[in-house]
């Protein structure tokens, strides 16, 4: 699992330091679930506010950071920001499960994790797919000073299911309040649960209740005190 989260904004304030970030959040997950997700977002997202791609300088270092050193297609990718404010990276350049264009984040020493601090929060694409629309999510970082990163994810669609991804330490938990989500990692094989990485290690999907999300966020809104 890897987590691109390119620094664009930083103040600390005595002992509280935030910061806004492009994050791309890569891990494996199966073709049949994201094709849930996205189909969910397709049939919902015409309701939800669309992301305001503004101060546009944020936006001009973040895409420099996210995208591969290629001067055309960063044109391309702010060209499409200044005209139609829409942020659209060619699928071959975003290989993202999740991309946050803007992510407000804020540092809890006693948690050892960056929370984001909005619940509303742009989405730019899900698995490669531009969204582009502002949604309910909660996300956690954590990252204790023993090594043991973790990360957190919480996302609700317009049409009013949520989903959420837990990783640890190779495991991704997840679950969601879409029937047709859970019936899809329980009628799963084995050998799409657990998979070989390009590295060799082994990675596994296991499927939560939906108490575990309903207990992150809560955890995110004590987090943000």
């Amino acid at each position: 699992t890897t987590t691109v989260v390119p620094l664009s904004a930083f103040t600390g304030l005595g002992t509280e330091v935030t910061m806004d970030v492009m994050a791309g959040l890569e891990f494996y997950l199966p073709e049949n679930l994201t094709s849930i997700i996205l189909s969910d977002l397709n049939a919902s997202t015409f309701s939800a506010a669309t992301v305001s791609h503004t101060p546009l300088p944020f936006y001009e270092k973040a895409i420099a950071e996210i995208l591969p050193p290629d001067q055309a297609l960063y044109d391309q990718v702010l060209s499409d920001i200044r005209l139609a404010n829409d942020l659209n990276i060619p699928r071959k350049n975003n290989p993202y499960t999740l991309l946050f264009s803007k992510l407000p984040l804020k540092w809890n020493t006693e948690f050892q994790s960056w929370f984001s601090t909005r619940d509303l929060i742009g989405v730019g694409s899900v698995n490669g797919t531009p969204i582009n629309r502002m949604l309910k999510a909660y996300v956690e970082f954590k990252m204790p000073s023993n090594g043991d990163d973790r990360l957190y994810v919480y996302f609700e669609t317009p049409g009013g299911y949520f989903y959420f991804f837990g990783y640890k330490q190779g495991i991704l938990n997840t679950t969601s309040s879409n029937p047709a989500y859970t019936d899809a990692i329980m009628g799963m094989k084995n050998k799409d649960l657990v998979v070989k990485m390009d590295d060799g290690g082994l990675f596994e999907i296991q499927g939560v209740d939906q108490n575990s999300a309903r207990a992150f966020v809560n955890r995110v809104k004590e987090g943000r005190k």
